[in-house]
């Protein structure tokens, strides 16, 4: 484990492109932030919830009865390898409104409530030797500061569960009623 934590430090000082995100606390504001390594600034976690909390607001008065669902951004694997092309970069809209640096995952934003949820990818346990320990969900609702976290699996029984009328979504069918 040491071994691999100095191959992982020299890269850091040698390719400031390979980079870890990981929340931190800013000295300042003594506020849980989010940090993309070194020389970056360190963004306050409380900046997403401001930003979903303005977007509730926008969507209350015409659609109360809805869930906004966002789908983050996923790794591009290079041609037909297990290697995936160049660094991994977040959807813009989807980390403007939940900070989750992390691939494969989708977000929702109870309209009426101001909830938000975070689905993340169950991964194999076996996953763990290339991508370091994985984290439990609770983990990942504190590092994010989100309400509820989820597995991507689980997504669509957590929306019927809700019981809303209309999915905003940015991408689908528009489908007109006559």
């Amino acid at each position: 484990m040491l071994y691999v934590q100095i191959i992982l430090f020299v890269l850091l000082q040698i390719n400031p492109l390979v980079t870890m995100a990981m929340s931190c606390e800013c000295p300042l504001t003594q506020k849980r932030c989010l940090n993309m390594g070194p020389h970056t600034y360190k963004v306050p976690l409380s900046l997403f919830q401001e930003n979903r909390e303005r977007l509730v607001n926008a969507l209350k008065e015409k659609c109360e009865s809805s869930v906004v669902l966002l789908q983050g951004g996923d790794e591009v694997p290079f041609y037909d390898t297990d290697i995936t092309y160049n660094e991994f970069r977040q959807e813009s809209y989807f980390m403007w409104s939940f900070g989750v640096t992390d691939a494969g995952c989708y977000g929702a934003i109870d309209v009426k409530t101001g909830e938000s949820y975070v689905f993340f990818p169950r991964y194999p346990e076996e996953y763990a030797v290339w991508m370091g320990p994985l984290h439990e969900l609770e983990h990942l609702k504190k590092k994010y500061a989100v309400d509820h976290t989820f597995y991507v699996d689980q997504l669509n029984e957590v929306l019927q569960n809700l019981k809303r009328d209309k999915l905003l979504t940015l991408v689908g069918a528009i489908i007109y009623e006559c």
